[in-house]
């Protein structure tokens, strides 16, 4: 028998978190496709605990692990995992590994950045392979390579 969770795409919920609760608070999360998510809920927050976000618009919460395979990133704290493709909008990322896609605006804590579109946003640490980095502010990090359009930079060497 297949149960209203597994038709979401939802393994586990944790926290007390309910379907109900998901239907009342989350219902972006009800209309995303994923796989496997474990799911829970921390101060009225959303928790993301592992699983794969196949398509869909995070509208907040937090991050904890897993697969970002395509969607929008509205806000939310990202603690880790692999991001494949997609648009994010607004947040903050402390660790994982950036695939592709395009970053408008927020923090990046510390991460691999493989390739994609940096638009503006402040990048704190972590390693930038390629891309393209149209505006914000660099402070520490290691640069592979890519093409630097406009922004600031403070710890980085010409």
């Amino acid at each position: 028998m297949i149960t209203k969770k597994e038709i979401y795409g939802i393994q586990e919920l944790r926290d007390g978190l309910t379907m109900e609760i998901l239907k009342r608070k989350f219902i972006w999360v009800l209309e995303a496709e994923t796989k496997d998510a474990v799911l829970g809920i921390r101060d009225n927050k959303l928790i993301w605990y592992k699983g794969t976000w196949v398509y869909g618009i995070w509208k907040g919460g937090v991050w904890k692990y897993g697969t970002w395979k395509s969607g929008t990133w509205k806000y939310g704290t990202w603690e880790g995992g692999v991001w494949e493709y997609g648009k994010w909008e607004f947040g903050f990322w402390q660790e994982g590994l950036w695939g592709y896609g395009i970053w408008e605006d927020g923090v990046w804590e510390f991460g691999t950045w493989l390739r994609g579109t940096w638009k503006n946003g402040v990048w704190r640490d972590g390693i930038w392979e390629d891309g393209t980095w149209k505006d914000g502010k660099w402070f520490e990090g290691e640069w592979k390579g890519g093409t630097w359009e406009n922004g600031i930079k403070i710890g980085m060497e010409d």
